[in-house]
């Protein structure tokens, strides 16, 4: 388990390589708040979110014991596509999916 604070885009491959694993995204389960897209639910780290992994079995049980906590199943951990960290993107294929233009310059961070 852990918390999603630089974002699921850098959080899930980072999960995936210390279990040793690739990892399967379903684009289309994202939790997207209001006018969110999803570059911006696999991007932004602000919100109080937690990655882990489980059996699909304890999904329903954890649901019925803890109603008011929203759990969603997002993906899965592939054991035999063991990705190396260094060398991820991911690539979100969904028909009709169209990217957000980019708007403005690149944000400078502190440091470069």
């Amino acid at each position: 388990m852990m918390d999603l604070s630089d974002g699921l885009a850098k959080d899930l491959p980072r999960l995936a390589s210390k279990s040793r694993c690739g990892f399967q995204l379903h684009h289309q389960s994202l939790p997207l708040s209001d006018r969110s897209s999803i570059p911006q639910a696999l991007n932004d780290g602000e919100d109080y979110e937690l990655l882990f992994t489980s059996p699909d079995s304890i999904l329903e049980p954890w649901k019925s014991e803890f109603p008011k906590l929203p759990l969603t199943k997002i993906g899965e951990l592939r054991i035999r596509q063991f990705i190396n960290r260094a060398h991820v993107s991911i690539r979100i294929a969904a028909k009709n999916y169209r990217p957000a233009p980019k708007s403005g310059p690149p944000t400078p961070h502190a440091g470069t």
